[in-house]
């Protein structure tokens, strides 16, 4: 389990994977714009580690900051559909017998 200070929320380990996911593979560049990124947070808190400039960044800006400007681009990317697609009613193709 990570620990990354005193709590770690479910949007806390949402946002690391998110970042994650979207960093290009030298680890430099996100291949989201528009988002918060750890770029975000290195660009106004410089010389921080990583996890305590998330910290101060939530402090500042607070957790619903991020959701909002990762929703807004997930909504943009779709009305582009340039993003994955699951039908509503789901799939059971990865279902066991």
């Amino acid at each position: 389990m990570w620990t990354f200070g005193s709590t770690t929320t479910v949007g806390d380990i949402a946002f690391f994977y998110l970042c994650d996911l979207f960093t290009d593979s030298t680890l430099e560049h996100s291949t989201v714009d528009g988002v918060v990124s750890w770029k975000t947070l290195g660009a106004e808190y410089p010389g921080s580690p990583s996890w305590k400039a998330w910290y101060k960044f939530v402090e500042k800006h607070g957790r619903r900051y991020v959701q909002n400007a990762w929703t807004k681009k997930w909504k943009e990317e779709d009305e582009k559909e340039q993003c994955f697609k699951i039908s509503p009613q789901g799939t059971n193709r990865n279902a066991r017998p």
